[in-house]
């Protein structure tokens, strides 16, 4: 499989198709290793915006890619290792958790995997920079005007020190 070839998981596939007037750009991202289609897209428009149609497919291609592998990997780690869970996918699966819409329910939820995944490997920067994260959002989501405070309380529970020293 062209997957093992290269020695990826995911491949990011397209095509280009031009008119007289209009281009249509088609991208898939496919699972080597199942072969499923975890998204696609076509950017239809007319060749005038050549440019605009770049930035765009560009600015929508790396938002969404990095979103959906970020959950297709949580997933794998999730169906390879279910009662195993490592630092590394708990991490995965609390970013996975992160990109999904702004919810107090959800950020707590990816903080939670997040504390899990630094009580295994105190050292995982992404697990930090989680966790971080999903406590600026919350205070945020709250309304909390003591963001600072948050954040330097979720670095304290994690490094033993204070952001601001």
């Amino acid at each position: 499989m062209i997957g093992r070839e290269l020695g990826v998981r995911y491949v990011m596939e397209g095509s280009v198709q031009g008119g007289a007037d209009r281009v249509r750009v088609n991208a898939q991202l496919i699972d080597t290793e199942t072969g499923a289609h975890l998204w696609a897209e076509r950017f239809d428009k007319p060749r005038a915006d050549i440019f605009d149609m770049q930035d765009e497919i560009t600015t929508r291609l790396a938002r969404t890619v990095g979103i959906e592998l970020v959950a297709a990997e949580g997933r794998r780690a999730e169906r390879e290792r279910p009662n195993n869970m490592d630092a590394v996918d708990l991490t995965m699966r609390g970013w996975a958790i992160l990109n999904q819409p702004l919810s107090l329910r959800r950020d707590r939820a990816a903080c939670d995997l997040f504390d899990e995944a630094l009580k295994l490997d105190a050292q995982n920067v992404e697990a930090l920079i989680g966790v971080v994260l999903s406590w600026q959002r919350t205070s945020h989501l709250r309304l909390d005007q003591s963001g600072r405070a948050t954040t330097n309380r979720a670095y304290r529970d994690h490094s033993g020190t204070d952001a601001g020293s």
